[in-house]
């Protein structure tokens, strides 16, 4: 369950860079941390910083500076994807699959 929780995590970090940010309107370190956490996802500056290393090592863009000792991150170009097309949103997908394995957990 924790490393489902991971993943959407990182998935909804990304998703927030992607859609919310590019080189002319980058989101702080803090900032960014404040927006997960009223998502509902748990973040602090550390983790965070830890989170976006596991997702530029895996291949995602994300540019970073630094500015009055607060670093900055961006997503330089926004690309549509499929899940764009398809409307798709991973929380929601997410929930269904959580109360579809308590129905099921319920009737045994």
């Amino acid at each position: 369950m924790a490393e489902n929780r991971q993943k959407i995590k990182l998935i909804k970090l990304y998703e927030l860079l992607r859609k919310e940010t590019d080189e002319d309107h980058p989101i702080s370190r803090v900032e960014l941390c404040k927006r997960l956490n009223e998502m509902g996802i748990s973040s602090n500056v550390r983790t965070l910083s830890l989170d976006i290393e596991v997702l530029t090592e895996n291949g995602f863009e994300i540019e970073s500076f630094l500015k009055d000792k607060e670093k900055f991150y961006y997503v330089p170009e926004h690309e549509l994807t499929i899940m764009d097309e398809l409307g798709y949103d991973v929380e929601l997908t997410y929930r269904k699959k959580q109360e579809s394995a308590d129905n099921h957990s319920e009737v045994k």
